[in-house]
């Protein structure tokens, strides 16, 4: 017991805050619990992330590239606190409370650096990762159920559009460190699968879908001593999500209503807000407006929501500027899959394949940039460290 205690260290406290925060209402109520573990994190990220940016010139490029979309969104963000007034659009809906902007973008983006630094220091490796997994899943289980719960009783339904479906795509990735235990793999993604179905949400579904036909195909691609086993293990995870699909089908009215939206080319009313953001800014005649934005949360003033797409989002609040700004990390992104390719196994760079997928997919019709979860963090991380200062390195 006492040598499990000692082997704690930072990055697992940083994983512990995080879970602890997520949790608030599950296992606390709201208030000055999730208030005080919310300033350690971003205190910690804020420390972090200053320290790699003393020698900013010397920082790989994926780091400067993340620095600098998150001094984009402190910018902006800082300027809607103390001048910024309430949103409300012409529906009724209203933007939250002027410190989120600022708030979830740093949750989602300083973790990169805190992570990173922990690979670096040897705080986070693959066995730790391979742990992680199930704390997440466990977390993101409870979420699931919580939010499943707050739906019913709010909107008197049984059945509901789950946006917790997404973290569970978000563990996809993850499930590649299992490599050696081809059998535990398609296990979690079975699981991951269950909740990802059930939480009825159309993206979630896609890039779940997305990621596990890449998931089959970089397994069948293995050894031929190994290609048998996959072959199987393949066909027994159709064939589950086939009849649970099935299952859902015959009991679920909802599942079968989304579907027929589906059909019918409903996109849940995204068309709508694309067309007035898109009009508002390819309209626009003032060239400042034009390049540096209409500021934060300015979407939903324009549109009645936010744009559930980066880009536009982006476009409409951070303008021309932020929009090369997010540009140019997408394509930092990418040109990382080469570097992981060339320096590490095969399993990295199926691991970092995916999680691009699911960060790039995301992007065009939700929320991604500024809504990651820690899973995807910590793999970004985890990832460019190793792909830039451990090449060639031999899978254990």
């Amino acid at each position: 017991m006492a040598s499990r205690f000692k082997s704690f260290n930072r990055c697992d406290l940083f994983v512990v805050i995080w879970s602890l925060y997520m949790l608030q209402a599950i296992l606390y109520p709201i208030g000055i619990i999730n208030r005080i573990l919310q300033l350690v994190m971003i205190l910690w990220g804020v420390i972090v992330t200053c320290r790699y940016l003393l020698n900013f010139s010397r920082l790989p490029r994926f780091l400067n590239a993340t620095f600098v979309l998150i001094l984009m969104y402190i910018i902006y963000g800082v300027i809607h606190m103390i001048f910024g007034t309430p949103v409300i659009s012409k529906y009724g809906f209203s933007a939250s409370s002027n410190y989120v902007y600022l708030q979830a973008s740093l949750n989602s983006l300083l973790p990169i650096f805190v992570f990173y630094d922990f690979t670096k220091k040897g705080l986070l490796t693959e066995d730790r990762i391979k742990k992680y997994l199930f704390l997440f899943l466990i977390v993101f289980i409870l979420l699931f159920v919580h939010n499943s719960l707050s739906l019913m009783q709010e909107d008197k339904q049984e059945e509901n559009t789950n946006n917790i479906a997404y973290m569970f795509v978000t563990l996809v990735p993850f499930v590649y460190f299992y490599y050696k235990k081809p059998l535990l793999q398609y296990i979690i993604i079975l699981t991951l699968s269950v909740f990802v179905i059930l939480g009825v949400k159309r993206g979630a579904i896609l890039v779940f879908l997305v990621s596990v036909v890449y998931f089959l195909f970089a397994k069948l691609k293995t050894g031929s001593n190994k290609k048998t086993v996959n072959v199987l293990l393949a066909a027994m995870l159709l064939l589950f999500a086939i009849s649970f699909v099935q299952y859902r089908l015959a009991v679920s009215e909802y599942l079968n209503l989304r579907i027929e939206q589906t059909a019918e080319g409903s996109t849940s009313g995204r068309d709508i807000l694309y067309k007035a953001i898109w009009n508002e800014v390819s309209q626009e005649t003032n060239l400042l407006t034009f390049i540096f934005g209409r500021g934060a949360n300015s979407t939903i003033g324009i549109a009645g929501n936010y744009a559930h797409n980066d880009w536009l989002e982006t476009l409409c609040n951070n303008g021309a500027l932020g929009a090369v700004i997010l540009g140019y990390f997408f394509l930092v992104l990418f040109k990382l899959l080469f570097v992981v390719k060339r320096n590490l196994p095969s399993y990295y760079f199926d691991s970092f394949f995916t999680l691009f997928l699911i960060v790039s997919m995301k992007s065009v019709f939700s929320m991604s940039i500024q809504n990651m979860e820690i899973s995807t963090t910590m793999l970004l991380g985890y990832i460019v460290y190793k792909s830039l200062h451990e090449k060639q390195m031999c899978a254990s």
